[in-house]
């Protein structure tokens, strides 16, 4: 599964057969990211959103607005939309993995977060 935590509110959700089996780790991290700009971005307008992610891979990706795969193009394609539409800047930064604890719980489903 996956999780987002976001201020004070925690998301999470599980994978679809096709996102289980077909995605790699990178796509998968990228998806919380991608959910959160789509259906939280009306929350961020004129702001400057840090989105901390544990995959050093996807801080670039977002950062760099380009990555290797097709579907990864078309997440950060679709962040970036997100971006326009709700007016906000994203920026992507590493979290070491042993710090992001109530993502990780949310993905693992120790905790239990809304959904998105």
């Amino acid at each position: 599964g996956w999780g987002a935590w976001v201020g004070e509110n925690l998301y999470s959700g599980t994978w679809d057969p096709v996102q289980l089996t077909d995605w790699g780790m990178p796509l998968k991290e990228l998806h919380p990211i991608h959910l959160v700009a789509e259906n939280l971005g009306r929350s961020f307008t004129g702001k400057i959103v840090v989105f901390a992610t544990d995959s050093i891979t996807n801080a670039f990706a977002l950062n760099s607005g380009s990555t290797s795969s097709a579907l990864g193009n078309e997440k950060l394609k679709a962040i970036a939309e997100a971006e326009r539409t709700f007016e906000f800047d994203a920026v992507a930064v590493w979290f070491p993995r042993e710090f992001n604890v109530v993502s990780d719980a949310l993905s693992k489903g120790v905790l239990t977060g809304a959904s998105l």
